[in-house]
């Protein structure tokens, strides 16, 4: 049964980051965004895989699409790698004054890594007002249901889990 979700074009780009990653936990997830992709491009009426339908002219346009999308995708902290760091913090915490500094400066470095990534998006929305032109409508759940696909099957990270960490 549908979700009940109601999609914009930004959910369109989300999707498509989303489809791009290559560190999803289980491939299921990039399945289902590159199926949820494919949906959703057919009721926008764009298409974002490949730049065959996008007008004559504006191809440059695709091409700093996907390498902005590269880049956002590569956006990190020094934190980004850790599920759990309690540890560090703690012993940073620990050190006095240099620890605070360290969490501090780790505090600016996420907060600049946030503005880039915001600033990546608007990009991206920018990108494809430039290919497309403006894309103002919505789609429902239910558009995407009656097109064939069911977005209440998104896999859950909670379903992986344990796989996940078996794994580590």
């Amino acid at each position: 049964m549908p979700q009940g979700k109601t999609y914009t074009i930004k959910d369109v780009i989300n999707v498509y980051i989303q489809a791009q990653r290559e560190d999803h936990i289980h491939p299921d997830f990039r399945d289902y965004y590159t199926r949820l992709l494919k949906a959703l491009e057919d009721l926008f009426q764009i298409t974002l895989t490949t730049s065959e339908n996008v007008p004559p002219g504006k191809r440059a346009g695709y091409m700093l699409f996907t390498a902005t999308v590269r880049s956002l995708l590569g956006l990190r902290t020094p934190w980004s790698s850790f599920m759990e760091a309690g540890l560090i913090i703690r012993r940073l915490e620990e050190a006095g004054t240099i620890g605070q500094d360290i969490l501090a400066t780790s505090q600016q470095i996420d907060h600049s890594v946030q503005q880039n990534r915001l600033l990546h998006e608007k990009m991206l929305l920018q990108l494809l007002e430039y290919m497309y032109g403006e894309r103002p409508m919505t789609f429902t759940s239910e558009d995407l249901f009656n097109k064939g696909f069911d977005d209440s099957r998104e896999p859950k990270w909670s379903d992986y889990y344990s796989d996940y960490i078996d794994n580590l």
